[in-house]
């Protein structure tokens, strides 16, 4: 662990040198994390692997800092359920993105209060939407039961909780049938 420590004290905050021309902002792309983290990571002859794995039938992104042969650290993340192979790369690559940031605990250059909030909320539906996934808001429910069953449902079919926008990002077929559970138009 003190090569990772060794790391995190070596890396600069990332600088979001790429701009969205749809949503007018700007983010980091994974070209970016890589030239920042690589270089370091290589100092240190600490590898960086990322294989997408099948695991209980769902496609895996885990991401591994290897020492040698020796495992320092691991992430998984389970990848949507995509069939068009244009939004499954760029699923892919964002996911590759995070789990680096994440896994590393990167800082990433810092925006401007309640701008920043409303880019992050922004960047994160434009993401989720790029997979795919469209916007839920369940309905009220008083009865907890019933409520961690839809909670339960939701994440056995491939659905995420966007914190940040306060609402579910489902597969247009789950939508279908939720839709027709709750008579939402």
């Amino acid at each position: 662990m003190n090569k990772l420590l060794e790391l995190q004290k070596a890396l600069k905050p990332i600088k979001k040198d790429s701009k969205n021309p749809h949503f007018k902002n700007t983010y980091f792309d994974i070209n970016t994390v890589l030239e920042v983290v690589l270089p370091e990571l290589n100092k240190l002859d600490l590898c960086l692997a990322q294989p997408i794995q099948v695991i209980d039938g769902k496609n895996v992104l885990t991401t591994l800092i290897l020492d040698g042969e020796t495992q320092l650290i691991e992430s998984e993340i389970l990848l949507p359920d995509l069939q068009d192979p244009q939004k499954l790369g760029g699923a892919i690559t964002y996911y590759r993105r995070y789990a680096i940031v994440c896994l590393l605990g990167l800082e990433a250059e810092d925006d401007d209060g309640n701008t920043a909030n409303k880019t992050i909320q922004t960047q994160v539906s434009q993401d989720f939407e790029a997979t795919g996934l469209v916007r839920f808001k369940p309905p009220y429910m008083e009865d907890q039961v019933q409520f961690k069953a839809l909670t339960d449902y939701l994440k056995a079919n491939g659905s995420r909780f966007d914190n940040d926008n306060k609402c579910w990002w489902i597969k247009p077929e789950v939508e279908a049938i939720l839709k027709k559970k709750f008579n939402q138009n």
